[in-house]
């Protein structure tokens, strides 16, 4: 049987996916905060994001069938599209895991006196490190220019994304109250607003914030 031909493109597109996927699963698999409180407080997002994360990429990119129009040069734009949205996927959801510093745990988990961070990213989205990741997913399945893979990626990887995402809003909202619940009110958890926004609240006093790799690190 003749060898399926991959461009160089597209060998490119997949390196690059590989290893956002390896530094998805880096930060996934860091130590979190260990306990019943963490366990409860996480309800198992950070095994329901990896596991999803690492599924979805790996069976659409085994349903891509990018031989079905070798003779087009279509494949180039959808590369070269793909990866560039993958890299700034991982771009964002760094700067986002940087906002945090120390906070950043792969586990959603309260700490006492941990800061409410409302300010950069985080003054436009709630989880920017989360919207990192769709947008590496929407590069992914760009990528493999087939309808099913990006079908199969997008149901199998969105909704853990989502539950963790409720997973550290109800976290915080119990921990932090009132100043989370002003800083929800105006802004959104994952799709910023297209225009400014007039009066933005007055960033909160201190108080104990939940962090995850994605966690209210997103």
């Amino acid at each position: 049987m003749t060898p399926r031909f991959i461009p160089p493109s597209h060998r490119l597109f997949l390196a690059v996916s590989l290893l956002w996927l390896l530094y998805e699963l880096a930060f996934g698999l860091l130590p979190g905060r260990k306990g019943a409180v963490a366990d409860r407080e996480d309800r198992g997002s950070w095994i329901w994001l990896t596991a999803g994360v690492t599924v979805a990429v790996l069976v659409s990119s085994a349903l891509a069938r990018r031989d079905v129009w070798p003779e087009h040069g279509l494949y180039v734009v959808t590369d070269a599209v793909g990866i560039a949205l993958v890299l700034a996927g991982g771009a964002l959801r760094q700067a986002a895991m940087r906002a945090l510093g120390l906070s950043f745990t792969s586990r959603v988990a309260v700490r006492a006196g941990q800061a409410l961070v409302t300010t950069g990213l985080y003054a436009r989205v709630r989880h920017p490190a989360y919207l990192g990741d769709l947008v590496a997913f929407l590069g992914i399945g760009i990528g493999q220019a087939s309808l099913l893979s990006a079908s199969v990626l997008w149901a199998l990887a969105v909704p853990p994304v989502l539950y963790r995402v409720r997973v550290e809003d109800r976290a915080l909202a119990r921990a932090v109250g009132a100043p989370w619940s002003a800083w929800a009110a105006s802004t959104p958890a994952l799709i910023p607003h297209l225009s400014a926004r007039p009066g933005p609240p007055a960033p909160p006093p201190p108080g104990p914030q939940s962090s995850g790799p994605g966690g209210p690190d997103d």
